[in-house]
């Protein structure tokens, strides 16, 4: 029996060590055993939503392409969509539980949103999630739901999340689209191009016309609508979603072009497929970034020292310059709800940034390392490496706006 006890001691006292230096290895890992998380930004999409017919979001042989096929409305959110926002919320609060604390505190939060419906929508969905009351703040006993207060301005107007059209954006994409590197990587998709002519009836001059046809499907897919048999050839994985990511690479082909996306190309021909109007938009990504790190000072410095969380709803645009903006976009296509966390560490008085995707469909978490930087990223050299695509918060100056009649501003779309 004294052996017997002797072994399991042994065993026991082996599998605490293991335990421990496993619970060691983790904390190293991710930072945990001596930093401490001081602020936290997050940016993410909308959630499923339906498709914004009245804003040339379909094709001409689009068999959906009737409004009674969306009782809810264009580009609304759907109920899929609000389940996904508010387990949003919820995976939030689970992740960030202590840190966030248990109560509602208007100071701790600057939430925005863009003016559109959907994406408003989201933003109050993930903060029912993130912040359902407790005791004190339920003030109706069955309704685990309480108000909070956010921002949002009409997209003419706003120049963090919004679509401004900017002339020098246009100029400069211009200029890419025609360069000899450009044209050669776009000829690639010619073979697609005539195939899905025959098969959409969408006159297809380049490759800004396949970003339309795959977020139409993408939508409708997610809307559970049966998709034509053709389409098995196209989507979700194939040559038109390598399209769909060129295009997104090409909005933010060089740090120029960093620097001023953001923003949209659409189709402003509802019925006449004949002719794509280019709009070349700045949702001032490089001004976000630029809020972003301006926050993540405050919160250093003990301006903003009871800020612990920004929180921005937006669209796939905002989330695709975002990461191409921190030199992380890998390539993929963004999912609804899909987003980035940025989080502000401190460490014996040093401050280090840890970049986090989440993926939204399926609703999982990644570290991302950005380029030139470990996980956890020394602050100063995290704005020194992202300094050439951050704005100082002066839109004017990076996209100067003509006064005349012929700049536009797109304040009816974003996918």
């Amino acid at each position: 029996m004294a052996k017997l006890y002797r072994y399991l001691s042994v065993v026991l006292l082996s599998c605490s060590a293991m335990s421990s230096e496993l619970a060691a290895h983790y904390s190293k890992q991710h930072g945990r055993d001596t930093t401490k998380l001081r602020f936290i930004s997050m940016l993410f999409r909308h959630g499923d939503r339906t498709l914004d017919l009245v804003h040339g979001e379909t094709y001409p042989n689009d068999p959906y392409k009737d409004l009674e096929n969306y009782p809810t409305g264009d580009g609304q959110l759907t109920n899929a969509g609000k389940k996904r926002s508010y387990e949003l919320g919820k995976i939030l609060r689970r992740r960030y539980n202590d840190f966030l604390g248990d109560y509602y505190y208007q100071p701790n939060i600057y939430a925005r949103s863009t003016g559109f419906a959907r994406a408003k929508m989201t933003l109050q969905l993930i903060m029912a999630g993130l912040y359902p009351p407790k005791l004190v703040q339920r003030w109706m006993p069955n309704l685990s739901w309480q108000p909070v207060d956010f921002e949002f301005l009409p997209a003419n107007g706003d120049g963090l999340l919004g679509s401004l059209v900017c002339p020098t954006y246009q100029e400069k994409l211009t200029e890419i689209r025609k360069t000899p590197e450009v044209i050669e990587q776009a000829a690639q998709f010619d073979d697609v191009k005539e195939r899905l002519i025959k098969y959409t009836g969408f006159n297809i001059t380049n490759v800004l016309h396949f970003f339309t046809i795959y977020h139409t499907l993408y939508t409708q897919h997610y809307l559970n609508l049966s998709l034509p048999e053709w389409t098995q050839n196209f989507f979700p994985n194939g040559s038109l979603l390598d399209a769909t990511i060129f295009v997104y690479n090409l909005l933010s082909y060089n740090e120029e072009l960093t620097k001023l996306n953001g923003g949209k190309f659409r189709n402003q021909q509802h019925t006449n497929f004949t002719k794509l109007y280019l709009f070349c938009l700045i949702a001032s990504i490089s001004v976000l970034l630029y809020k972003i790190i301006q926050d993540m000072n405050g919160v250093i410095n003990g301006t903003l020292a009871e800020r612990k969380l920004d929180l921005f709803a937006a669209h796939d645009i905002n989330v695709i310059a975002l990461l191409q903006a921190l030199g992380i976009y890998d390539n993929t296509f963004p999912h609804f709800s899909s987003g980035i966390i940025i989080e502000l560490h401190e460490k014996n008085k040093k401050y280090f940034v840890r970049v986090l995707h989440h993926l939204g469909i399926p609703a999982e978490m990644k570290e991302v390392k950005i380029p030139g930087c470990d996980v956890l990223c020394p602050y100063e050299q995290f704005v020194k490496l992202r300094s050439s695509v951050t704005a100082e918060g002066q839109i004017d100056k990076l996209c100067p706006l003509e006064s005349n009649n012929n700049i536009i501003l797109d304040v009816n779309y974003l996918l």
